[in-house]
């Protein structure tokens, strides 16, 4: 079963007009204050503060069916859901995010505690910029 946390991750970054950025500021919010992701989901206009000249595209009221069935499908496929509050969240992503637009919330499987281990991956294009080679 997916803890409460992660549901609300997971609602939050499937709500059309919410990004990385939001995300992230989120996260950031929620840290400075001392909050849960719960709280701040029983609290959505926060949401619509933080967005400021956003708010009309934010859309919190369209995804409630959809989270029910995205949920279901997610644990059934024994998928996780992992934000920036996670143990296993990778600390290099959350060093950068500044930098990129790197995403907040991750979906995975298998042994997450490896994304913190020195890795390699090939991935991408043959002629990556310097951006890409940061990460």
């Amino acid at each position: 079963m997916i803890p409460i946390e992660e549901k609300a991750w997971c609602l939050l970054s499937e709500t059309k007009g919410i990004g990385p950025r939001t995300l992230w500021g989120i996260a950031d919010y929620l840290e400075k204050n001392h909050k849960s992701t719960a709280w701040f989901m029983q609290h959505p206009e926060l949401i619509k503060v933080m967005m400021s000249g956003q708010a009309s595209r934010l859309s919190m009221d369209n995804n409630s069916d959809l989270d029910a069935a995205e949920i279901e499908q997610l644990e059934k496929n024994k998928v996780g859901v992992i934000h920036p509050f996670h143990p296993d969240f990778p600390e290099r992503l959350k060093v950068l995010r500044k930098e990129f637009a790197l995403p907040a919330v991750l979906y995975t499987r298998g042994n997450v505690s490896l994304m913190n281990r020195p890795s390699i991956a090939i991935v991408g294009a043959r002629n990556a910029n310097e951006p890409a080679m940061a990460i």
